[in-house]
């Protein structure tokens, strides 16, 4: 019966130890685990960092084709208004010549004489 004890015994003991490798075991995998979760949690928080830099740089990339579009509508109303400037220039230019050939032509001199 001794003998059958310390068998059993060490069987115990190999139980015991074999208990405590899969305990060792459970906390190093636990721990792993934290550290996953972890790393996971930072790579959740760059990407909403990334999102939300992104957001404002879409909201910066509409602000600025506004300021484009705006700048475009004042260029293309400086255009039509230099158009019509223009026109009226040479309407002035042919009027000045006109009166110029008018007044300058030897019949139109006398125009003051009786």
């Amino acid at each position: 019966q001794r003998a059958e004890l310390n068998q059993m015994r060490l069987e115990c003991q190999l139980r015991e130890e074999q208990l405590t490798e899969a305990q060792a075991s459970l906390v190093k995998n636990t721990n792993e685990i934290a550290q996953l979760h972890a790393a996971q949690a930072v790579r959740d928080a760059d990407l909403l960092c990334l999102q939300v830099s992104n957001q404002s740089k879409d909201a910066e990339i509409a602000r600025l084709t506004g300021v484009y579009q705006a700048v475009e509508a004042t260029l293309a109303q400086a255009k039509t208004e230099r158009g019509s400037c223009e026109a009226q220039l040479q309407a002035l230019q042919a009027g000045l010549i006109y009166l110029h050939s008018e007044f300058s032509s030897p019949q139109k001199k006398q125009f003051g004489s009786p």
